[in-house]
């Protein structure tokens, strides 16, 4: 989808997210003493003891990688897993952002069909039409291979478009892909559980 991140000239809708035990949704503008400490304390907090120092330096490794990542994207909000799982984190990230088309002529419904015809497919968050395509990324200098699904509404009161976007590292062991799609699911009813609230509009 070729657009920008859209500019808060008015307000916008609030979106909600229910999220599993172990995720966190961060706003990546926020202080980083608001928004990530609090989290690195209680992931620490609920460590084993001998563990706590070394649970607190790798979950503000990754808070901090995560948010700077989504800064330079200009992501408004951030769900990534802190939980360790067998004593490592799940390999994944969602991130949201609101998108204005840039120079395009063209009507939500056509881009929606344009992205039918690239490999997506229908699906509907919180009773808006959307569409849901996956890509798979290869490693390329410093990131490594990624699934990445896509998730594409518009946003017709704000003439905008939301834009999820699961990201999922990969391997080429046969042996991980059973977990790559029960991550994969896991998103998917993450975001089944999206609420779009739309602003009051002052009469």
């Amino acid at each position: 989808m070729t657009g920008t991140a859209a500019a808060a000239t008015s307000p916008v809708s609030r979106l909600s997210l229910v999220l599993p035990p172990g995720f966190v949704r961060i706003a990546p503008s926020d202080s980083p003493l608001t928004s990530i400490e609090p989290i690195v304390k209680q992931a620490a907090a609920n460590a084993p003891q001998e563990r706590r120092t070394e649970v607190a330096r790798f979950v503000r490794r990754q808070l901090r990688d995560a948010v700077a990542a989504a800064r330079t994207q200009k992501v408004t909000d951030l769900v990534i897993p802190t939980a360790l799982i067998a004593g490592a984190a799940l390999p994944a990230s969602l991130t949201l952002a609101r998108m204005a088309m840039n120079g395009e002529v063209r009507t939500p419904s056509q881009l929606l069909i344009s992205w039918l015809a690239r490999g997506g497919t229908p699906i509907e968050l919180d009773g808006l039409a959307g569409v849901r395509r996956v890509r798979e990324l290869p490693a390329k200098d410093e990131s490594p291979a990624q699934r990445q699904v896509a998730y594409l509404t518009h946003l017709p009161w704000e003439g905008q478009w939301l834009l999820a976007t699961v990201t999922i590292l990969t391997s080429s062991d046969p042996a991980a892909r059973e977990t790559l799609e029960a991550i994969e699911t896991l998103f998917d009813a993450i975001l089944q559980t999206l609420r779009v609230e739309r602003p009051e509009v002052s009469a």
